[in-house]
């Protein structure tokens, strides 16, 4: 007999888990700035949303684990067990274990990141490009090059040409 309690019955016991794939979402094909990050997850953004993958299967991206943030998002960078989403208003840091448990914190400093290739993971934070300065995120932001450059002056370094890179601790900025 192939009745419909039987037959489920008997699959799952025969069977074992159910296909917990059933749930996953395949990337989506407008994903910007794949980013590693601890416990095997990855993230990236598409517009104002970041998405996290499930733990050590970077090919599901379930749209239950996205974020929504106020601006649209320029660029992703870690520091520690933090993600440092910037965007083309205010920082964000995004904290959680978990994909399913992410959560953000928008910074106090109203300065967007106007150069995706000026954000370095620095390992202490995570430095970018804004329309003021340098800007450093780890448990507050802050415009570090404040003291050494004036607006204008910063404005003639034409920060939204900056690519950087870390080296040894140090923040290496080229523009033209």
């Amino acid at each position: 007999d192939w009745s419909s309690d039987v037959c489920s019955s008997d699959l799952q016991t025969n069977l074992g888990e159910v296909c917990p794939s059933i749930y996953y979402d395949a990337p989506l094909a407008t994903l910007k700035g794949l980013i590693n990050l601890p416990n095997g997850m990855q993230a990236a953004f598409d517009g104002n949303d970041v998405y996290f993958s499930e733990p050590y299967l970077p090919f599901t991206f379930p749209s239950k684990y996205s974020l929504a943030l106020d601006f649209p998002v320029v660029s992703l960078g870690v520091y520690g067990t933090n993600l440092v989403a910037v965007t083309k208003g205010n920082p964000y840091v995004i904290t959680g274990i978990s994909p399913d448990a992410m959560s953000s914190q928008k910074m106090d400093v109203q300065q967007a990141c106007v150069s995706k290739r000026s954000m370095v993971s620095m390992g202490f934070g995570v430095m970018y490009a804004s329309p003021d300065g340098l800007v450093l995120v780890n448990e507050t932001a802050t415009v570090v090059t404040s003291a050494n450059y004036s607006k204008r002056e910063w404005t003639l370094v034409n920060p939204s040409t900056i690519t950087a890179c870390q080296y040894e601790g140090r923040y290496y900025a080229f523009f033209s």
